[in-house]
């Protein structure tokens, strides 16, 4: 599993499935999404969730959720009616923006910011729960999936920025098996469920 997820919905996919399947012992690895793929396809894990497409033919996987991004700030002392009005461009020439939490989107997106924004400072921070953390502390802001901000926003520890000046993209969570089994398929079944209620 991504630290992505694991950071997220692990605790809540486990807890309804090892009380659904008491029997199980379960082993439950955190590793980037890169290394993913190669530990399902040698057979060293039964199934895995990552951020990123499987190359391999013989790797089954399936899109568990597309996840739009946010523009993520730290909370201000405002509520959200007598608040001043929160520019995306001057949050992101003001404050350091944390980049390369996420294996996919941070080249194209950097390209499309410096275009916009030619005197933005970037700070790489590898890790998304690092940047979260720093993002609430007030040493910067950056781009991450609404599934991980989800209830850090709705407690008000977080704030989202509205980014209008082009379309961000969004990204997906895979399932990857080579064999899809029961166990696989609950597990899967409640992943989702987090996701769609």
């Amino acid at each position: 599993m991504s630290p992505l997820m694991a950071e997220t919905v692990l605790p809540y996919i486990l807890n309804s499935f090892t009380k659904a399947h008491p029997d199980l012992e379960l082993v439950i690895r955190v590793e980037e999404s890169k290394a993913i793929e190669d530990l399902v396809e040698s057979g060293e894990v039964s199934a895995g969730i990552s951020a990123l497409l499987p190359v391999s033919r013989v790797i089954h996987h399936e899109v568990v959720y597309e996840d739009p991004l946010l523009l993520i700030v730290q909370r201000d002392a405002y509520d959200d009616e007598r608040g001043p009005l929160v520019s995306a461009e001057d949050i992101l020439e003001r404050h350091f923006i944390f980049t390369h939490h996420h294996p996919v989107f941070w080249e194209e997106l950097l390209v499309k910011l410096r275009v916009q924004l030619p005197g933005m400072r970037t700070m790489t921070v590898t890790q998304a729960h690092i940047a979260k953390r720093f993002i609430q502390e007030g040493l910067g802001v950056s781009f991450l999936p609404r599934s991980m901000v989800r209830r850090e926003l709705i407690e008000g520890r977080l704030m989202e920025v509205h980014f209008d000046m082009f379309p961000l993209p969004s990204v997906a969570t895979y399932f990857l098996s080579r064999n899809r089994g029961e166990l696989e398929e609950d597990f899967l079944r409640r992943v989702r469920s987090v996701y769609f209620q």
